[in-house]
């Protein structure tokens, strides 16, 4: 009786160890040394890619934040069999991991189109937009050094940064493809993504069009093409002391680099540029619908004074427009002086109600209804 109590007592001691032993160790112990990726200094190339291709259509991580380690960790990670030898980046933020090549994903194009940088490593490239960079996807039990560290300082844009001019812009053909479109672009927002794409310094400009859309130039247009300052008057949505081309002229800038960081667009700004509202009447005057000079800013069928306004001080961040006029009741129009007296109407042909502000006045069909435009640092009341 005694010996079998004993045994019991001593089984019972044992399980108690094993349940009460932390589970972190019993896996330590059974891992062993952790595996980690080899980062490698270079590339095996830069090869096609588009997320179509059969390969390309599900990446194993997508992530602005990517570097060569992130993505070879992930590659790490999924990899117990062995199967993958290759770890690939596409468009800056797409990791695949590979076994091979097949005739698709394996058509091999320059560098340059992989120029990318890495999010989280910027002086790394991670390939591009019709580019994917491939590397050898090998193993060590040493701890890569980290993105930080490895990276060192990181690459900004000089802002502000020169103004080279105002060149026609026609929003069609390859020479004006936007890098992004934002409605709320500034000079940094453009730049900042043109250094992003450019890890071989082989663009020279930045330049903004419609207030909204981004470009990245490696060089000038032709003389030819020079415009005017007055079409390139959009004011940025992000930063609106600062121009952002118009709907038919780009602005170009050099694009220059600085380990510096740039001040943000909140505090290069200062107060925002606001219509005063209600602005005073100037009158009536005909309406004829056709011609440059009834070339319409925006139509609504929600107009307002406050929204013709707000359009006009947008587009002109360098003051040419004095007037904004407003006719048929859904046409806001952007004016730098007065129709001629002979165009004076009476106000019975000026009496449609606004559709989004019905206390207010928005014109007619023969008659448009001209106010002065002035700004002011003080936001305007809101309509209901």
């Amino acid at each position: 009786m005694f010996r079998t109590v004993l045994l019991l007592f001593c089984m019972s001691a044992g399980i108690y160890n094993t349940l009460s032993s932390p589970s972190s160790e019993i896996h330590e112990k059974k891992q062993g040394a952790k595996v980690y990726p080899v980062i490698p200094k270079f590339p095996i190339g830069c090869y096609y890619y588009k997320k179509t291709i059969e390969g390309f259509r599900t990446p194993v991580l997508e992530s602005k934040n990517m570097s060569h380690l992130i993505c070879a960790t992930e590659c790490v990670r999924r990899n117990v069999n062995g199967k993958y030898i290759y770890f690939g980046i596409a468009n800056g933020d797409r990791c695949f991991c590979k076994s091979g090549f097949s005739s698709l994903t394996g058509i091999s194009i320059p560098m340059s189109y992989c120029s990318y940088r890495c999010q989280q490593n910027d002086k790394q490239f991670c390939g591009g937009g019709i580019g994917i960079l491939y590397f050898n996807l090998d193993t060590t039990l040493t701890p890569p050094e980290t993105d930080e560290k490895r990276q060192g300082a990181k690459v900004y844009p000089v802002i502000p940064n020169s103004l080279i001019g105002c060149y026609h812009y026609y929003a069609e053909g390859d020479d004006f493809y936007a890098v992004i479109k934002s409605k709320k672009m500034s000079h940094l927002i453009c730049a900042t993504k043109c250094v992003s794409r450019d890890g071989y310094g082989k663009l020279k400009y930045f330049a903004i069009a419609n207030g909204d859309r981004c470009f990245c130039k490696s060089k000038l247009p032709a003389i030819n093409e020079i415009s005017v300052l007055k079409y390139c008057s959009f004011r940025c949505q992000q930063n609106d002391k600062e121009p952002c081309g118009g709907s038919i002229g780009m602005l170009y800038f050099n694009l220059t680099t600085t380990l510096t960081p740039p001040e943000t667009d909140e505090k290069r700004q200062g107060a925002k540029v606001y219509p005063v509202i209600p602005n005073s009447l100037i009158g009536c005057y005909n309406y004829h619908e056709e011609g440059d000079d009834f070339k319409i800013v925006v139509k609504s069928k929600n107009m307002s004074h406050l929204i013709c306004a707000t359009e006009c001080v947008r587009h002109d961040v360098y003051g040419k427009y004095k007037y904004f006029a407003i006719a048929n009741g859904d046409r806001c129009y952007c004016k730098s002086e007065l129709p001629s007296n002979n165009e004076i109407s009476v106000s019975k042909f000026c009496s449609y109600r606004c559709g989004h502000n019905d206390k207010e006045l928005c014109g007619g069909t023969r008659g448009m209804l001209y106010f002065n435009l002035t700004t002011t640092l003080t936001p305007p009341e809101t309509e209901i």
